[in-house]
């Protein structure tokens, strides 16, 4: 019996690794925003890139009800 609930649990944990793996398997990254940021503008894309342009945040939220990455 030990052994069936060993592989059951083997089974199991393998398939919550691929299930994982899937939902984590979009691509995360993205292109830093190309323009000049206006902060009043709603932002439509999933994914925002702000690496290495010097910005401030705003005082008021950012609106970008999408996304799903912010760098």
């Amino acid at each position: 019996m030990g052994s069936i609930r060993t592989r059951l649990l083997w089974l199991c944990l393998l398939m919550l690794l691929a299930l994982l793996h899937k939902s984590g398997s979009q691509d995360l990254t993205c292109m830093v925003h190309p323009s000049r940021v206006d902060w009043t503008q709603t932002f439509n894309g999933t994914c925002l890139n702000f690496s290495g342009l010097g910005l401030s945040l705003p005082r008021s939220p950012l609106q970008a009800s999408h996304a799903q990455v912010l760098d």
